[in-house]
């Protein structure tokens, strides 16, 4: 099978609320995340756990990048083949994501763009939980994410905003706030900030999101030993039409799964203060603020 060069370039991601990882996107719909630590095992098990799957962006599993004078290519025709019935919207199997041939290059994990299609996307990338350090990490960087948790909304709401990006149709433009911004609110700004992102269609948009958010937290709390931590909560909307509601959760780089906590305890350097007989109560608390804030706001 011969692909044009088109159908395989890798263009910077215009749409991109937070998150400071490499991400390209091919120019008719997959993203392309470069993929850090287990990021990818544990979306993997996620997929394979079964009850998560509507909270999961659409995944292909892995591609391999090479840079030829600094610009990305994909090398292995392989990789081409499965972007392309990805693409074309064809069946693409576990089977196929979990086998993908190794080869030499930067690994990217390859998942569908959540705002292709949209008018004008609106989108809130919410960092979710009390805890964002994973357990491997050295003490400085423990430290420093402890203390963006303790000075932030983080600490006591369980979720902040890492990024927003919403359209303001009265001025025809966007208005955006980076995760810097975001780490600045209290309780009371970080329930405006969440106001002025439904401000396009609050009464089309809160009931969809509350159901979304009962059924994730409905989910989560059964995933005894799991830890969603520096996870994302993803929500996406159209600026001008209100009927394609998307949340996903992304961003696993220091997730674990109960069995991790099971067998690798002994190499965590931080370890979660509570066993694997418990969920993942900072991402449950973060999911509860936001349904008692769209509740209130509704």
């Amino acid at each position: 099978m011969k692909d044009s060069a088109r159908s395989f370039t890798l263009l910077p991601l215009k749409h991109k609320a937070g998150g400071h990882v490499a991400m390209f996107r091919l120019h008719n719909g997959p993203l392309c995340k470069a993929i850090k630590t287990n990021e990818d095992s544990f979306y993997k098990d996620l997929i394979q756990h079964g009850s998560l799957k509507e909270f999961l962006p659409r995944y292909m599993g892995i591609i391999y990048v090479s840079y030829t004078k600094g610009v990305p290519e994909i090398a292995l025709e392989s990789d081409r083949n499965r972007l392309s019935q990805f693409q074309q919207h064809l069946f693409v199997t576990e089977q196929d994501i979990m086998t993908a041939t190794a080869a030499t290059g930067e690994e990217f994990m390859v998942m569908e763009d959540l705002t292709l299609g949209l008018h004008k996307p609106c989108i809130l990338d919410l960092k979710m939980g009390t805890r964002q350090h994973g357990v491997y990490v050295t003490e400085t960087k423990m430290k420093s994410q402890k203390a963006k948790c303790e000075q932030s909304t983080s600490g006591k709401l369980g979720v902040r905003v890492c990024g927003m990006q919403v359209y303001i149709s009265e001025r025809d433009e966007y208005e955006i706030q980076d995760k810097y911004i975001g780490r600045t609110l209290t309780q009371e700004s970080f329930e405006e900030t969440i106001k002025k992102f439904l401000s396009n269609g609050i009464q089309d948009i809160i009931p969809i999101l509350l159901k979304k958010l009962k059924r994730l937290y409905k989910e989560v709390e059964k995933m005894d030993g799991y830890r969603f931590y520096g996870s994302s909560l993803l929500i996406v909307y159209d600026g001008i039409k209100h009927d394609n509601v998307v949340m996903k959760l992304i961003d696993f780089t220091h997730c674990i799964t109960s069995k991790e906590m099971k067998e690798n305890q002994p190499l965590m350097t931080y370890p979660p203060e509570k066993g694997y007989n418990s969920p993942d109560d900072g991402f449950l608390q973060g999911i509860q603020t936001l349904i008692q804030i769209l509740e209130r706001i509704n």
